[in-house]
């Protein structure tokens, strides 16, 4: 007993580590962008997954960390466990993180960037494909051929796909211009710090339940 107590201790440190690296991992990006007046270097595509990638993720801390009905639905396929892996600190981080990219996306409407530096066709489709994904996901829900659990599955789902692109848009400009002008090289060590925090803490997290099904996709 006393074993596992401490592991939560240390799952509770490790996760409010990663919510204030993760958190402060913003910053540094919009401070170069006030302090230069311009987003020249910035890749809008980016910019636009980041924000995406938060708002699923925020509808899915949120569901899962206060809707009864769905942590139930989650308990009913995964008996093993008997909490969810959703923490306070997840939904306070997601929520952050969003608000603070739209915010980084709106300082692109205000400081300087070049003619050609807007949302490509690519990432415009995605971002829509999505939305309407999201609205079909929703009318099988309607007419009973799925449930909330499902949905919130899909954007977990959306979410893991927006983890592995979003800064494909931003190496191509890198290499375009041959430069990372614009791009604050702090943002990238306190995420990728924030990142290792977070999978540490979710195997901790799992290991402790004895249950590893909400990792692998298991339901």
């Amino acid at each position: 007993m006393t074993r596992l107590t401490t592991l939560d201790i240390l799952s509770d440190i490790i996760g409010w580590s990663y919510f204030f690296v993760w958190s402060i991992s913003f910053y540094p990006q919009v401070f170069l962008n006030w302090k230069r007046k311009s987003v020249r270097g910035l890749s809008i595509d980016f910019l636009f997954y980041n924000l995406l990638g938060f708002f699923c993720y925020s509808i899915f801390n949120l569901a899962l960390y206060f809707n009864k009905g769905i942590r139930d639905e989650y308990h009913s396929r995964h008996p093993l466990s008997e909490n969810n892996l959703v923490r306070i600190n997840d939904v306070v981080f997601s929520i952050h993180g969003f608000f603070i990219s739209l915010f980084i996306l709106l300082q692109t409407c205000v400081y300087k960037k070049s003619e050609n530096q807007k949302i490509s066709s690519f990432a415009a489709s995605f971002v829509w494909l999505t939305l309407m994904g999201s609205a079909l996901v929703l009318s099988t829900i309607h007419y009973g051929g799925a449930n909330w659990l499902d949905f919130i599955y899909y954007l977990s789902f959306i979410q893991f796909i927006v983890c592995f692109i979003k800064y494909l848009p931003q190496v191509w400009l890198n290499y375009k211009r041959k430069s990372t002008q614009g791009w604050s090289i702090q943002y990238i060590i306190w995420d990728l710090s924030g990142g290792i925090l977070s999978i540490i803490q979710l195997l901790l997290d799992a290991y402790i339940e004895g249950d590893w099904s909400g990792i692998q996709g298991v339901s």
